[in-house]
């Protein structure tokens, strides 16, 4: 079996040189082909391909992009380089620790007729869109969902010139809502608030797809307790949050509950920061999304990467054989002096 992985580096060749090694120790099913456009400033870092290997590192998006479009431009960038049937779309701060997830993936879509595997926004980021696949982890299978398709541009202009919006943006004009109820309540003055419009990575895919029944999709686990922050609302917040509709809610309604599933903690044996988010795959891990804090009085990037190289190290011991396989410990060992 083979599979493209695709990417976009913005200072981010250390996270991506971990996941490549953590990605071939794990995978001994499934050819493995890296494509990752390089997004990072010129003349701020060491180029990736140099700090790279066994990866296609390819020019990403040129100046003049908002942050979001200019990523996914990229990414549109990457996508199109790749030549497999599946292709997955991850990452670089998100790590699955799955043994031989590739070919589990690739056979559960195959087997499911699916035409995407992945994992949603995490139900914590309020706002986002809910139970489809975000642009952290998702697997598509181009015979069922056509490669020129897989677009995770935001839903909003890229600067005010973007010919794709000769009108510009009026949010409440472009507000969507899945379910006729909700675009009605939506217009009551005081639920203003709870009105979502889904503009983020990926929502032009969100909106063209989620009601569309030729393309069949099936999401992984947000490991999620939401009892944590109900317990912080109002008693009249949470009796909405029972009354209405979904789509008006602040938190989702209709993920699993997976909340015991949680696995960072079991790995290292010490808490874990509470913005990582955890991913369950029936019933045992699957991957997690590194988010990073840009506070560095509540912890720094050294420190992040010292408990992710604890963590992949952990994931290497449970997953070892009796034949070790061929990995890179040194892309885990490594912390500041790793080229970033």
């Amino acid at each position: 079996m083979e599979l493209s992985i695709c990417s976009v580096s913005f200072n981010s060749a250390t996270e991506l040189k971990r996941n490549i090694a953590i990605s071939k120790f794990l995978n001994t099913e499934t050819d493995l082909h890296w494509i990752i456009a390089e997004n990072t400033p010129a003349n701020t870092a060491t180029p990736l391909s140099e700090s790279v290997k066994d990866a296609t590192v390819i020019t990403g998006a040129g100046a003049g992009h908002s942050p979001t479009h200019h990523h996914t431009i990229a990414l549109g960038k990457a996508i199109a380089r790749a030549t497999t049937r599946f292709i997955l779309i991850l990452d670089p701060d998100f790590f699955i620790v799955k043994n031989e997830w590739a070919a589990h993936m690739i056979r559960h879509m195959v087997s499911n007729k699916l035409s995407i595997l992945g994992v949603p926004w995490h139900p914590k980021l309020l706002g986002k869109y809910r139970y489809f696949p975000a642009v952290h982890c998702s697997l598509f299978d181009t015979e069922r969902f056509p490669q020129n398709n897989i677009d995770f541009r935001p839903d909003y202009p890229d600067g005010n010139s973007d010919p794709a919006w000769p009108g510009g943006y009026d949010p409440d004009q472009n507000y969507f809502a899945e379910k006729y109820i909700s675009r009605l309540l939506s217009k009551l003055p005081f639920m203003k608030p709870r009105r979502q419009f889904y503009t983020d990575t990926g929502g032009r895919l969100f909106k063209r797809y989620i009601q569309d029944p030729a393309v069949s999709f099936e999401l992984i686990d947000p490991v999620f307790d939401p009892s944590q922050y109900r317990r912080h609302f109002r008693w009249t917040t949470n009796l909405f949050e029972k009354l209405l509709p979904d789509e008006l809610c602040y938190l989702p309604k209709h993920y699993r509950n997976v909340s015991d599933a949680g696995f960072l903690q079991r790995y290292v044996a010490e808490s874990v920061p509470d913005d990582w988010q955890e991913f369950s795959w029936d019933g045992s891990p699957f991957g997690f999304h590194m988010q990073r804090t840009n506070n560095p009085n509540k912890r720094s990037r050294e420190e992040e990467l010292e408990l992710l190289s604890r963590i992949l190290e952990a994931v290497q011991r449970s997953t070892r054989s009796e034949e070790p396989r061929a990995f890179d410990n040194s892309a885990l060992s490594q912390r500041l002096n790793v080229d970033a």
